[in-house]
């Protein structure tokens, strides 16, 4: 009796340590793929990060040295979901049975939509003024010395009411009332009140209005005739709102290259589109932008041009050619465009500017001769939209397009030649996104 008792317990003894051993095992067996399943977690998140760090690494390390090397950058991608803008035909402004252009050479527009054309030819001289709806209004000033009278017109500007014409051969700059479109008065610009920026050279025209009482001027140094240049660069001076400099040099940018030849007897300079060069926007509330052509890597600056931060877009560029040098020269400059040491591809941006809704608009060089794309972006860059629009590869270059492209009220304007007359005529697009 006493045995099979025993023999019970030690069986109950058995069980209850197989039971507990069997236990022990299935916890040990969760633990196990617990364990082999969070680290394959852990290692598939690792793997992850790895191959991120090495995209981004990768990236970083196809930046250009110098966008890689500056601080505060945004680096953006191309984005295939870019919105498409549309330029719809709008309006059209030039010939009219009051006037007739025989050289129309630049326009601007204001607030209420009017345009104001120059006529440049010679003995013709004034601005014409268009309503929004394409009636023409009047004329303002003629050629002559007087005042509101000019030798030459350029580089228009709008600022409180008021709108800026220089003359570039009398060195002064001409107000008109926007009001009641009439001459105002006019301001020397001369040795005597730019005397800090003599060394520098002289004031080029371009001129930009960081506040209604703040301007911020452009100076070129002085070209010499036997001297091909690739390292010359403008200078940037402020002054007040009469012309008066008001500061010491803010800072400089480069200028295109410029080469030298001779043709019949004398020397002859060209500029190329091909060279880089650089862009300057200030925007309608003062702030500061500038590239350099050969990418789409915008710098923003104060206003005492130190840097604050920039974006970069990565883009292809185009080879160039002989024929590209050709195309870009004329009879006199042939033999430059010859000899000319061409650079491996064309810059990548051709023009920048501000709308006055303080959004960036830049043009860049496409494969196409007579093509531009054009690019939107907002205040931090990001891209808004793109459209393709005619430009000619082969312009002069000085110039970036900007007194030749208007985008304001929600138009774009521009300069064109009519397919039919062959004359040249302003023409408003409404800008549909």
């Amino acid at each position: 009796m006493m045995k099979k008792m025993y023999r019970e317990a030690g069986e109950h003894v058995l069980d209850y340590k197989k039971h507990e051993n069997d236990n022990l095992i299935k916890v040990r067996s969760k633990i196990l793929l617990l364990t082999n399943f969070y680290m394959k977690k852990t290692v598939i998140c690792l793997i992850v990060l790895l191959i991120s760090c090495g995209e981004k690494n990768k990236s970083h390390e196809n930046l250009p040295t110098h966008v890689r090397n500056t601080e505060n950058v945004t680096n953006y991608s191309l984005s295939k979901n870019a919105n498409k803008i549309q330029l719809i035909k709008d309006q059209t402004y030039g010939d009219t049975e009051d006037i007739f252009f025989s050289r129309m050479s630049e326009f601007i527009v204001d607030d209420e939509g009017r345009i104001f054309i120059v006529e440049g030819a010679v003995g013709r001289k004034t601005i014409h003024v268009f309503n929004s709806d394409g009636k023409y209004l009047k004329n303002l000033g003629q050629e002559g010395y007087g005042p509101g009278e000019f030798k030459d017109i350029c580089c228009m500007n709008i600022n409180s009411e008021k709108l800026y014409v220089y003359d570039q051969i009398q060195r002064r700059m001409s107000l008109f009332s926007l009001n009641a479109l009439d001459f105002l008065e006019v301001y020397i610009i001369d040795k005597i009140n730019l005397q800090e920026s003599v060394t520098y050279g002289t004031f080029t025209g371009m001129y930009y209005f960081v506040t209604p009482e703040k301007i911020l001027m452009e100076f070129s140094p002085p070209v010499h005739q036997h001297q091909n240049s690739d390292s010359l660069k403008n200078a940037y001076f402020y002054s007040d709102e009469k012309f008066n400099l008001s500061s010491s040099r803010t800072f400089e940018l480069k200028q295109i290259p410029h080469h030298w030849g001779d043709f019949e007897g004398r020397r002859i300079r060209e500029t190329f589109p091909f060279f880089e060069k650089s862009l300057i926007a200030v925007s309608g509330n003062g702030r500061i932008f500038t590239a350099m052509s050969n990418h789409i890597f915008v710098k923003e600056l104060d206003q005492y041009g130190n840097y604050i931060k920039s974006f970069y877009y990565p883009h292809d560029k185009i080879k160039v050619t002989r024929e590209d040098a050709y195309k870009s020269s004329n009879v006199m400059s042939r033999n430059i465009a010859e000899s000319l040491d061409l650079p491996d591809y064309w810059p990548v941006l051709n023009s920048m500017q501000f709308d006055d809704q303080d959004q960036l608009w830049i043009s860049t060089f496409t494969d196409k001769e007579d093509q531009l794309k054009w690019w939107v972006l907002n205040k931090d860059g990001e891209l808004l939209g793109t459209f393709y629009f005619q430009g000619d590869r082969y312009g002069w270059p000085l110039r970036n397009g900007q007194n030749m492209k208007v985008i304001k009220n929600g138009y774009f304007y521009t300069m064109e030649r009519n397919d039919e007359t062959e004359l040249r005529e302003i023409v408003r697009y409404r800008i549909d996104i």
